[in-house]
């Protein structure tokens, strides 16, 4: 496990209607240069939907669609966002040997054929909170996360800045989302923002045994901003 790199990728926004709140996945890169395994670059994303069920923007809003999990290769997850302009920041996550073992068994039970669907919520279970948990969940350690300060933003506060260049979008929310979006957040609430999560990952330690360590090693660009191209 010495050779593998686990890391947090993070995906600016883009344009699509899915994509103005940023995107969160998981890599897993083993850099041997011999075994079996040797060179494997693996993206786990659980942004995957169909376009072919009917009604997809009222269905995502409400939080009616179903997400799934795949595996690619980051050859094939990285072009995506550069044609869209969308910026990728790796942070590659300072794990021992036994949490990468633990974080490759749940990564391969959340693939089982009978795991990978998953029913989207906007703002509770989707492709930023899955990665986080995954990651919280099979540390020896504890997460110690970043302290708050200030007064905290609402869901809604969030969500209006994420469509503030898309008023019909920005509408459309205003008039779905009911009461209890405009209660102020916590730091769990607020990292269903794939943007918020990195930012929170980058200030976290990891506690255990008496000793603090940093839960990002080395935080990456591996595509920059840049110019939509489709």
């Amino acid at each position: 496990m010495d050779s593998v790199e686990v890391s947090l990728l993070t995906c600016s926004p883009h344009e699509e209607i899915y994509s103005l709140y940023g995107h969160a996945a998981i890599r897993w890169h083993d850099l041997r240069q011999e075994g079996p395994t040797k060179g494997q670059d693996l993206v786990f994303n659980w942004g995957m939907f169909s376009f072919s069920k009917p009604f997809f923007v009222l269905r995502f809003v409400f939080g009616l669609t179903d997400y799934e999990l795949v595996c690619m290769d980051t050859s094939t997850f990285l072009p995506y966002y550069q044609k869209w302009g969308s910026s990728v920041t790796e942070q590659v996550l300072n794990l021992t040997a036994n949490e990468k073992r633990q974080v490759q068994q749940a990564l391969a039970e959340n693939l089982r054929p009978e795991n990978k669907v998953y029913r989207y919520n906007f703002f509770y279970d989707n492709c930023s909170t899955r990665p986080r948990d995954i990651i919280e969940r099979h540390l020896d350690g504890k997460i110690i996360w970043p302290e708050q300060e200030g007064e905290q933003p609402s869901f809604r506060e969030m969500v209006r800045f994420c469509n503030r260049n898309h008023l019909w979008s920005k509408a459309g929310n205003d008039m779905l989302l009911g009461l209890k979006a405009d209660k102020a957040t916590n730091r769990i609430e607020q990292e269903f923002l794939p943007m918020n999560l990195m930012q929170d990952m980058a200030q976290a330690q990891v506690y255990e045994n008496g000793i603090y360590r940093p839960l990002v090693r080395e935080q990456r660009s591996l595509v920059p901003p840049g110019v939509q191209l489709i």
